[in-house]
C-alpha cells in the first residue's frame, strides 16, 4: 500500500468502483472521467464537497481494504467516518494517538498539514 490520502473537494464529482480502482467522474454534461486511482494504494478517502456523490460498491470496497471514508461539514473539519467492522489495530492505534497528542502538538501537525495543502496548490 502506496499510502494515498484522497481528497474530494469539488461538488461535481461522483466517485465510483471499477475493476480495483476507484473512478472520479464530472456530474454535469458528459460526465467525464477525471482520473482513477487503485484502491490497494488509498489510506483514506476525505469526502470535502457536499454536493459530490459515491456508490456503495465504492464504500464497501474501501472498508474491505481498511480505508476511511471521512465526511467533511460545512466548515471543511470532519464529521463522521466511515471505518471496517473488521477491527483494524494499526487505525485504531492512529486515532488514539491522536486522541492523546497534546496541543502543542496538534498546532504543529495543524501547520503542517497547512503548509502541505498550500505546495501542492502552488504545484498544480
Amino acid at each position: 500500500m502506496i499510502g494515498r490520502i484522497v481528497e474530494i473537494a469539488d461538488d461535481r464529482r461522483h466517485l465510483s468502483l471499477h475493476r480495483g480502482f476507484l473512478v472520479v467522474r464530472e456530474t454535469e454534461g458528459e460526465r467525464q472521467e477525471l482520473g482513477q486511482v487503485p484502491l490497494d494504494d488509498i489510506a483514506a478517502v476525505v469526502a470535502n464537497a457536499h454536493g459530490m456523490s459515491y456508490t456503495n460498491n465504492l464504500l464497501v470496497a474501501l472498508a474491505e481494504r481498511g480505508a476511511p471514508f471521512v465526511l467533511c461539514g460545512a466548515n471543511h473539519n470532519a464529521v463522521g467516518m466511515l471505518l471496517p467492522i473488521d477491527g483494524n489495530h494499526i487505525q485504531a492505534k492512529r486515532i488514539e494517538a491522536q486522541i492523546v497528542a497534546s496541543l502543542p502538538t496538534h498546532k504543529r501537525l495543524w501547520a503542517q498539514v497547512v503548509k502541505s495543502k498550500l505546495e501542492q496548490q502552488a504545484a498544480t
